[in-house]
C-alpha cells in the first residue's frame, strides 16, 4: 500500500532541462533559510533541491540541508498546491537551519510562489492578433 506521505520519484525535478526551464520563467520568494523559485506546469508539484559546493565544501553539511528540506516538503505535499514546479536555493550557512525552522519556512515560500504564479496574468499567445 502506496503511504500518501512518500517522496517518490515523480515528485522530484530529475533532468537539467526541468531546472533551467524553471530558471528561465520562475518567480523568485526569498526568505531567511532559502530561496524559493517555482514555475506553473500542468503535472503534480515537483521540487528540485541543489545544493553545491558554493554552500559547503563538506558533502555531509550539502546533503543534511536536502535531507531536512525534502522531509519538509514530504510531510505537507498534500496541502501544498499541485501544478507548480519548485527549486529550492540554500541562503543559509551550513548547520545554520534546523529541522523546525525549515519544515515552518519552505512550505510557506511555496504558497507565496503560487500566490505569486496566480496574480500574474498568463503570458499572451503569438498566434493570436
Amino acid at each position: 500500500m502506496a503511504s500518501r506521505f512518500g517522496f517518490p520519484a515523480s515528485a522530484r525535478l530529475r533532468r537539467q532541462s526541468d531546472f533551467d526551464a524553471v530558471f528561465a520563467a520562475g518567480t523568485r520568494v526569498h526568505g531567511r533559510f532559502v530561496t524559493v523559485i517555482g514555475r506553473r506546469t500542468e503535472g503534480p508539484l515537483r521540487v528540485g533541491i541543489p545544493c553545491g559546493r558554493r554552500f559547503s565544501k563538506r558533502a555531509v553539511d550539502r546533503n543534511r540541508f536536502r535531507r531536512l528540506v525534502r522531509e519538509s516538503f514530504r510531510l505537507v505535499r498534500a496541502q501544498l498546491p499541485a501544478g507548480l514546479d519548485v527549486v529550492v536555493l540554500p541562503r543559509c550557512k551550513p548547520g545554520e537551519p534546523t529541522f523546525a525552522a525549515l519544515s515552518v519556512e519552505v512550505p510557506e515560500l511555496v504558497r507565496r510562489v503560487a500566490r505569486k504564479l496566480e496574480e500574474t496574468p498568463a503570458p499572451a499567445s503569438k498566434d493570436k492578433p
